[in-house]
């Protein structure tokens, strides 16, 4: 007890010491304290930190530096850091992406595409596919043994027919010790993994993309599938289910959309952190297994909008002068379609089908023109119609959709 009460008394002197140096420090500051009483001050300081242990002080300081210098920033190893894509606008490597959409619009399919693509590009060296949403059934009809064929050990496909949900998170859970360069993880989906956690609950959700945040630590790229609600009311933008923790805990998040009419795939940013993500349009070819990239504008359109452009281009192309946007509206309003999607079609075709020209001495009046390329010929040959030969380069790419299968049936 002698040695507890020496130390207990040490202690107490050493703090008695630092509280007064406190204390003269802040006399220092005050405004009524002259000069040459401040030095008078800095020299009873210096003396008091002269009866303070300085070897000590200086072994805790040397300590705090190399704790500080373990985990400062390692410049070296950002500077080589580039901004790499497995997707071009839609998945960055080396990070964590979110892709929600309603049922059956193709998230399971865009995400194995993904997955061949970027083994085919040897992007990645491995992908780890979690599966626990799909049935046995749906893999073969989505061709997932043909891509496990052609990749072999580079193509593991973790799912409920051999392991459980819980065996796959202990899966996961071994992969947060394991180096993960070049390796894309697929979740699929993530209310599956979510094991007694409510998807409402931030405290929750941040717990289960702490994981996922832990394989990124490791050099993974990781995609999870997640399902949008559906809309309340009419117009309104589709959002993905749950907290808000979904969002705030990655980098990157998409909305799925699928296009019936184009068998197009349309992937539309809604959180953009890293990397540059743009709203951009696929087709999905079902013997190859890979996404072609095709116009956005042309992926988006319906049957409607289709016609509405082809009735345009006729009225442009065979209107005695140029029209303006009056005489358009006017024309294609009177077979029916509605005003703001006649205007959408109109706008969205300028510089690629028509051309607006101000014409000055006309009080700057709005002109349309047919774009060269989209000039119909002079043949009066009804069976050989020339405004579809002005889509010939548009419709090629959906000639590619007897190729494509619809998303109708993906979960």
């Amino acid at each position: 007890m002698d040695i507890i009460s020496k130390i207990q008394q040490r202690v107490k002197e050493h703090e008695a010491i630092k509280f007064q140096i406190a204390n003269l420090e802040e006399l220092t500051q005050n405004e009524f304290t002259t000069y040459d009483e401040i030095e008078q001050i800095h020299h009873e300081i210096q003396k008091l930190q002269d009866r303070l242990p300085l070897q000590s002080l200086q072994r805790d300081e040397k300590k705090l530096e190399g704790v500080l210098d373990q985990f400062d920033l390692d410049i070296g190893k950002i500077a080589v850091a580039n901004i790499q894509y497995l997707l071009d606008n839609v998945v960055v490597k080396a990070d964590i992406l979110m892709i929600a959409a309603k049922p059956g619009q193709g998230k399971s399919l865009m995400a194995s595409a993904i997955c061949n693509m970027a083994l085919l590009d040897k992007t990645v060296d491995q992908v780890v596919y979690m599966d626990a949403d799909n049935g046995s059934a749906t893999l073969n009809e989505r061709g997932i043994p043909q891509i496990k064929q052609r990749h072999g050990k580079k193509f593991r496909y973790i799912h409920e027919s051999n392991s459980t949900k819980m065996q796959m998170l202990q899966l996961i859970k071994m992969m947060k010790t394991t180096d993960l360069h070049d390796t894309l993880v697929i979740i699929d989906s993530i209310k599956n993994f979510m094991g007694k956690g409510d998807r409402d609950k931030n405290k929750d959700v941040s717990e289960i993309m702490d994981i996922w945040k832990g394989l990124r630590k490791q050099g993974a790229t990781v995609i999870f599938l997640h399902h949008t609600n559906k809309p309340q009311r009419d117009f309104q933008e589709l959002q993905y289910a749950g907290s808000s923790a979904f969002e705030e805990d990655t980098s990157n998040a998409v909305l799925l959309k699928y296009n019936e009419f184009r068998k197009a795939f349309i992937f539309k940013p809604l959180k953009n952190r890293v990397g540059k993500l743009e709203e951009v349009a696929f087709q999905y070819q079902a013997q190859t297994h890979i996404l072609t990239n095709v116009d956005l504008a042309w992926a988006k359109e319906t049957n409607e909008d289709e016609m509405m452009r082809i009735e345009i281009i006729d009225f442009i192309a065979n209107f005695e002068g140029k029209p303006n946007y009056s005489e358009i509206m006017k024309y294609i309003s009177d077979m029916g379609f509605a005003k703001d999607r006649i205007n959408r079609t109109i706008q969205e075709g300028k510089g690629k089908y028509w051309i607006a020209e101000i014409l000055k001495e006309q009080n700057n009046k709005n002109v349309f023109a047919l774009i060269a390329s989209n000039k119909p010929s002079d043949s009066s040959d009804k069976s050989d119609n020339p405004i579809n030969r002005a889509f010939q380069n548009q419709t090629t790419a959906s000639n590619t959709s007897d190729n494509s299968d619809t998303g109708e049936k993906y979960a």
